[in-house]
């Protein structure tokens, strides 16, 4: 049953295009990096 449903997901499963989403993590990530200094890039105990 496993295989089969893993079958028809891999032949119908097209993953949506992610280039604007992508774009604006990396957009956020460099944002960050600029306004923080160093120290205050690492992340602390939680």
């Amino acid at each position: 049953m496993n295989d089969t449903l893993k079958l028809l997901y891999d032949r119908f499963y097209t993953p949506l295009p992610m280039e604007e989403t992508e774009q604006e993590i990396d957009d956020c990530h460099r944002q960050l990096i600029e306004r923080l200094e160093k120290p205050e890039r690492k992340l602390g105990p939680v």
